[in-house]
């Protein structure tokens, strides 16, 4: 409660407290949100990343605050990520039909179109093996790329439906991450580095990915598929594969470095027993 005296300064409270509470009540301030705090800047110390209506606010701890215009319409924060291979975290946000990346340390905003329709973040992953990370985006009939370091994008066909997405995986060592999609008879490898794709071909169906690990003790990681009574190997790094027949699989037992020996063996279930494909050396007993 509130005492106010007699005479002009009771006045002047009055306006005070009016001004106070319009203040509080205003549509901009009730607004915001806090969608999270990152160090933005390669300071050490986080940012708060406030969402005000058609605006991002980010706040430093002194209490200084940089406002970045958005959209009037629908839009969200996508991403947070070392998208420069630069000290301090972007923010990469969807507005519809394209995406806004904020580089607070510069700083500076640049946008990405992607799409009209539908589509959705991937994920995100250093796929040319250079510092900063990249957007991979599922554009229904193609996946887009975007690299901000550079900044540019790059769009790969996909013309089979429906497809999936398996995950990011270094498959042939060179500290780079290949993008593994999972077609209706194959497995289409993605490489941005080079930039290049890869199909594999599965032929029973369906199949399934039992995972991704290194098998021969070599560099890269290996695809590990199931596809009726076969497991399928496909050897990225020196694009090869190879099938091993299982009577009687059963399913997956585990994935595992048993003899000691780099690469882990595939161990299956086969009934009452199990057989162990030693991939190393070629091997199923």
């Amino acid at each position: 409660m509130f005492m106010i005296k007699a005479g002009d300064s009771a006045r002047w409270s009055v306006h005070a407290v009016l001004l106070l509470f319009l203040l509080g009540a205003s549509p901009a301030f009730a607004a915001r949100t806090l969608l999270g705090a990152w160090d933005l800047n390669g300071d050490g110390v986080p940012e708060s990343v406030y969402k005000n209506l058609s605006a991002i606010d980010i706040q430093e701890a002194s209490g200084f605050t940089r406002t970045y215009a958005i959209s009037s319409g629908s839009w969200s924060l996508l991403a947070v990520a070392d998208l420069d291979g630069m000290a301090g975290e972007e923010l990469a946000v969807n507005v519809g039909s394209f995406i806004r990346v904020i580089t607070y340390r510069i700083p500076a905003t640049r946008d990405y179109a992607i799409s009209t329709g539908s589509w959705s973040l991937i994920g995100i992953s250093n796929m040319d093996g250079v510092a900063g990370a990249e957007l991979a985006i599922n554009v229904s009939s193609f996946i887009r790329v975007i690299t901000h370091r550079l900044p540019a994008t790059r769009d790969f066909a996909i013309s089979t439906s429906p497809w999936a997405p398996l995950g990011f995986h270094d498959l042939n060592g060179d500290g780079a991450n290949e993008l593994v999609v999972k077609l209706g008879s194959a497995v289409r490898v993605i490489e941005q580095k080079v930039p290049a794709t890869r199909d594999y071909v599965i032929s029973a169906s369906p199949w399934t990915l039992l995972g991704v690990r290194d098998t021969n003790g070599k560099p890269g990681t290996e695809l590990i598929t199931n596809s009726g009574t076969a497991v399928k190997i496909i050897r990225d790094a020196n694009r090869t594969t190879v099938n091993y027949a299982i009577v009687g699989y059963q399913g997956l037992n585990r994935i595992a470095n048993i003899d000691g020996v780099a690469g882990d063996e595939v161990v299956v279930n086969t009934g009452s027993s199990t057989k162990t494909i030693y991939d190393a050396t070629g091997v199923v007993r």
